[in-house]
């Protein structure tokens, strides 16, 4: 039997000529309406194409497909059509297949989270051989060019099916509890944001008044994204609030306190438990987990540069529990799942409400915990972040409209109640915890109406974080872990010291150690002939001695190696997951033999 939603849903795509994209938040059931597309659609004597994101997924509709539909027959796009009811394939298969394939069936097509492919999968998979089309996704961004382009043209319309709110009022989902910390800056981080903020003000009246940039963020941003890619003085203008977004971004999401608030989290509960971190960019993830594995923590980093080997291995250790804490960069890596987070900790975060419901949706699952699942935001006093200050309303409004109970603290009332809340008896119901979990002492509860004073239709340009995703923020430290993550995490120090303007090898060696001193970085001598260094920062994930293991194993590698390309499948092997590209590791070879990389392979 459907849900509530799931039957209006069904019903309107029905209506609409059975095409159409429903709309719903993760943990709400988009598996089972499939499921149940599917059942009519061959019991009509149709087949049926169900296309998935990954092998995860996939097992998920078979499950569902075994429990509501034993008798059908699953295929695949190899086997004769008569032979089989349903094909389950996953995006990596259907990228593979000939649009021939997939155009002899005259079938039911199904996309499960349209929101996680590339735009390069489309013309595979789009075929307009198949007469009725379903989608489901998280909500899709506004104005977005792929979804106005090419999924609405192909899908029709959108559906609503299931938000925060209605998944919430229905109790699809766990009970959430919202925990803000103030931290505050100090006075030269106070100096550095109030400078950023200034330039950002100034851009925004420029743009504006000189530039006829509407007020109204959404369209504001599509403005500088357009103004960007042009020349002369409005590019810079548009380069330099982009770049002035960049900076106040890094400050606030890397500042002193948002890691020492890390480093008063209590280890025992995280240790049993599985967490989510926001950090932002590559510096401040590498900062993270290095602490979290120095403490004892199973901690990775997730981040577009993973091979599918490394992906596959962080997905089954999440899966399996071994890694209990997943710091996620800028950019959300959706093929790693977190099937068992109760805990976020969000030290950056997007103003972009699409990206932000994502975000959540690491946390925020179907209702089967027996404790409230708890999202702790950490703001910069007196910041934008601020909830006093009520300009971050689309973020706060999406966290505080699904949260149960919303408190307020600081860095130590927040390790009481993290303690309080990894104490609670799993056998106790989780909505005797929803509404009558206690707040320890430095808390103060805060009423859903404060929360959300703003709304979220409060928006000022200057607010848009989806803009600030697009800037490469000045990195908290110094000029040399900027530079090493521009190149990808590894480099030789001469490629580093170049960039930043440091000739001078003991200068250049004492940046370098100050960096591993912090546990930033791990460096490692190449020797003769160039006397050089080898550069690999904590971005890359792991521990520092699985990070000094795999400096090691480069170094002696790409200075001593007779056949470095032959030797490239070993060395990668020694380097384990970490996120160490290929590539890179030839260009350093091959430059330190004066050579190029072209010519070295």
């Amino acid at each position: 039997m459907l849900r509530p939603w799931q039957q209006a849903a069904y019903d309107e795509w029905n209506r609409k000529g059975r095409r159409g994209i429903v709309e719903a938040v993760a943990g709400t059931g988009k598996t089972v309406l499939g499921v149940r597309a599917a059942a009519e659609a061959v019991e009509a004597g149709s087949p049926v194409v169900a296309v998935v994101p990954d092998d995860a997924a996939r097992e998920r509709w078979l499950a569902t497909m075994e429990e509501t539909m034993p008798s059908c027959r699953i295929g695949s796009l190899a086997m004769p059509s008569r032979t089989w009811h349903v094909a389950v394939l996953t995006a990596n298969t259907v990228a593979r297949l000939r649009t021939a394939d997939l155009d002899h069936h005259r079938a039911l097509l199904i996309v499960d989270d349209l929101h996680r492919y590339g735009a390069g999968f489309w013309p595979t998979a789009l075929t307009e051989r198949f007469p009725h089309r379903l989608g489901f996704t998280d909500p899709l961004p506004p104005g977005d060019r792929t979804v106005d382009s090419v999924l609405l043209p192909y899908f029709g319309s959108v559906i609503a099916g299931c938000d925060y709110p209605r998944a919430r009022a229905d109790g699809h989902l766990a009970p959430v509890m919202v925990v803000q910390v103030g931290v505050e800056l100090t006075p030269k981080e106070r100096a550095r944001l109030n400078q950023a903020q200034s330039l950002v003000e100034r851009e925004i009246d420029t743009l504006t008044g000189s530039y006829g940039a509407p007020d109204r963020s959404e369209e504001f941003h599509v403005f500088v994204e357009q103004l960007r890619q042009g020349r002369g003085s409005g590019a810079h203008h548009a380069n330099r609030y982009v770049q002035a977004l960049g900076d106040r971004a890094a400050l606030l999401a890397e500042c002193r306190a948002k890691m020492d608030l890390v480093r008063s989290l209590p280890i025992d509960v995280l240790r049993e438990t599985q967490t989510v971190v926001f950090a932002g960019r590559a510096v401040a993830a590498g900062t993270v987990a290095q602490f979290l594995s120095s403490a004892g923590v199973a901690a990775a980093i997730s981040g577009p540069a993973l091979r599918p080997e490394q992906r596959s291995a962080l997905s089954a250790g999440l899966r399996e529990r071994s890694v209990r804490v997943l710091v996620e960069q800028r950019v959300p890596d959706e093929t790693v799942l977190v099937p068992h987070a109760e805990l976020g900790l969000f030290l950056a975060r997007s103003h972009d409400r699409t990206e932000m419901i994502r975000r959540l949706g690491r946390v925020v699952t179907s209702a089967h915990a027996g404790r409230p699942h708890v999202i702790v935001i950490a703001y910069v006093v007196g910041s934008i972040e601020d909830p006093a200050a009520g300009v971050d309303g689309s973020f706060l409004s999406v966290a505080h409209r699904l949260a149960d109970n919303t408190v307020r603290t600081d860095v130590a009332g927040l390790t009481q109640f993290l303690t309080e809340w990894a104490g609670q008896a799993a056998a106790v119901a989780a909505e005797d915890h929803a509404v009558g979990a206690a707040a320890p002492s430095g808390v103060h509860l805060v009423a859903h109406d404060d929360a959300d004073s703003e709304g979220a239709d409060t928006h000022d340009p200057d607010d848009d974080d989806s803009v600030e995703d697009m800037a490469e923020a000045v990195p908290e430290y110094n000029d040399l872990l900027d530079q090493l993550t521009k190149l990808e995490f590894v480099a030789t120090g001469d490629e580093v010291g170049d960039l930043i303007g440091v000739t001078d090898p003991r200068e250049l060696l004492d940046e370098v150690q100050a960096a591993a001193d912090a546990g930033l970085l791990t460096y490692r001598s190449l020797g003769e002939p160039t006397e050089d260094l080898l550069l690999v920062s904590a971005a890359v994930g792991g521990t520092r001695a699985t990070r000094e293991q795999a400096a090691a194993a480069i170094a002696q590698w790409a200075a001593e190696s007779d056949d470095p390309v032959g030797e490239l499948r070993s060395v990668m092997s020694q380097v384990g997951a970490l996120t160490v590209p290929p590539h890179r590791l030839i260009q350093i070879a091959a430059f330190l033999r004066g050579r190029t990389p072209s010519g070295l392979l």
